[in-house]
C-alpha cells in the first residue's frame, strides 16, 4: 500500500532517523549488487543460462500455495484497529496495532500516536483532522458478523457472535443483531423443513 500520506499527516517519533532507516533498508540489496558485479575466481566457468519454464503443470503443492495466500479470517488474526483517512489522503485505510487511548473530545490540531501493523517497531503521529473514522477490532468483528449473516453463512457467523458476547455481553445493539441472526437462521431451517433444529435455535 502506498505510504505517500505519511508525509502529509504523520511524522516519525521513534529513535530511528529517516536516513538511517533508508540505509538499513537498501544495504542488503547494495551488498548483493556489489558481489554480483565483482569478477569471479580465475578459471571459473559461467553456467549456461536457461530460460525458466513459464508454463508449469499445476500440482497439489501449487494449489496449496494459492490457498495459503488467502487472508486469514478476521477472527483468527491478532487484534488490530483500522483508521480511515480523509480525501486528501485518498481515503486510505490503515491497519494499526490496538490504539491505547482514543480521545473522547479531540481538537483538530491534536495528534494520535499509532504503530502500523506491518511496522510495529516505528511510532507515528497522525493529525486527528485527517482521520475520518476509527474502528476497533470489536467493531470489525461486529461488521463481519453482520456481513456473514446477510450472506446466509450462519455457521461461519456463529463464532463471531460468540466472541462479541464475551466482550460486550450487555450491548443492546449486539442483542438486537443477535436476535436478527437467530431468526434468520431459524427461518432457513424451516425452509429446509428441519423444524426441530429451528426450534432449538429459538
Amino acid at each position: 500500500m502506498s505510504r505517500h500520506f505519511l508525509d502529509k499527516t504523520m511524522r516519525i517519533t521513534g529513535d530511528r532517523a529517516p536516513a538511517t532507516a533508508f540505509l538499513a533498508a537498501v544495504a542488503p540489496a547494495l551488498c548483493v549488487w556489489i558481489a554480483l558485479a565483482l569478477p569471479g575466481p580465475a578459471g571459473a566457468q559461467q553456467q549456461p543460462k536457461t530460460k525458466p519454464n513459464s508454463k508449469q503443470p499445476a500440482t497439489k503443492d501449487t494449489a496449496k500455495a494459492k490457498k495459503e495466500k488467502k487472508p486469514l479470517p478476521l477472527l483468527e488474526r491478532a487484534p488490530f484497529d483500522r483508521i480511515t483517512l480523509d480525501k486528501e489522503n485518498d481515503n486510505a485505510k490503515i491497519d494499526v496495532l490496538p490504539i491505547e487511548k482514543i480521545p473522547a473530545n479531540p481538537k483538530p490540531t491534536d495528534r494520535l500516536r499509532i504503530r502500523l501493523l506491518d511496522q510495529p517497531e516505528d511510532l507515528y503521529e497522525v493529525e486527528l483532522r485527517h482521520i475520518v473514522d476509527i474502528k476497533t477490532y470489536e467493531d470489525l468483528i461486529f461488521a463481519e458478523a453482520e456481513k456473514l449473516t446477510a450472506q446466509k453463512k450462519y455457521v461461519e457467523a456463529f463464532p463471531y457472535f460468540s466472541f462479541l458476547l464475551t466482550k460486550q455481553p450487555r450491548s443492546i445493539r449486539l442483542r438486537r443483531t443477535l436476535l436478527k441472526y437467530l431468526l434468520a437462521n431459524a427461518r432457513a431451517m424451516v425452509a429446509k423443513r428441519d423444524f426441530a433444529y429451528a426450534l432449538s435455535i429459538l
